[in-house]
């Protein structure tokens, strides 16, 4: 890393230079980043939107809106107004985990609700709505060996989810 550069340089076999961009207008700072190496995209998760980045341009291919609400789960937003007076906005929940399947085509998520959300990488059609938790999901990993999901939550629960068989129920 550079400060007067405003570079990256990173290395495993090979060195590569990553320079960075001014975004021209102001976003969000993505809350969880993921790598597709199959489609060389960056998956980048920013409150309840997703952006999906060339990995090789840097330009923004496609963008996932509103993919894990489902009417049911909203959450206030700290500095809300409380009950009895005017609430003003709900927010949608913000995405804190992400994780791809073992074929880098479905891509599975989870929110502050407690929502655990299967879609289609290509083209954000939610597939598979899980069982959700009562508080917010705080890890999502998957095992491909397996083909399940393993998400644990400010509950205190870890709960298992069988991504290859899920039926679709969005």
């Amino acid at each position: 890393w550079s400060a007067n550069e405003m570079s990256i340089m990173a290395s495993g076999r090979r060195l590569h230079l990553f320079d960075s961009i001014s975004l021209a207008e102001a976003v969000n700072p993505p809350t969880v980043v993921t790598f597709n190496p199959t489609s060389l995209t960056i998956a980048a998760a920013h409150d309840d939107y997703i952006n999906v980045w060339d990995a090789c341009s840097g330009e923004i291919i496609r963008v996932f809106d509103h993919i894990t609400s489902d009417g049911g789960h909203a959450v206030k937003k700290e500095g809300d107004a409380g009950a009895g007076g005017n609430d003003g906005p709900i927010a949608r929940p913000e995405i804190t985990a992400m994780a791809f399947d073992a074929r880098m085509r479905k891509l599975l998520l989870a929110d502050q609700s407690g929502a655990v959300t299967v879609c289609n990488y290509l083209n954000g059609a939610v597939m598979a709505r899980m069982p959700p938790h009562s508080a917010e999901v705080s890890c999502l990993s998957y095992a491909s060996l397996d083909g399940v999901a393993v998400t644990a939550s400010w509950d205190h629960t870890l709960r298992v989810f069988d991504v290859v068989n899920s039926a679709p129920d969005a």
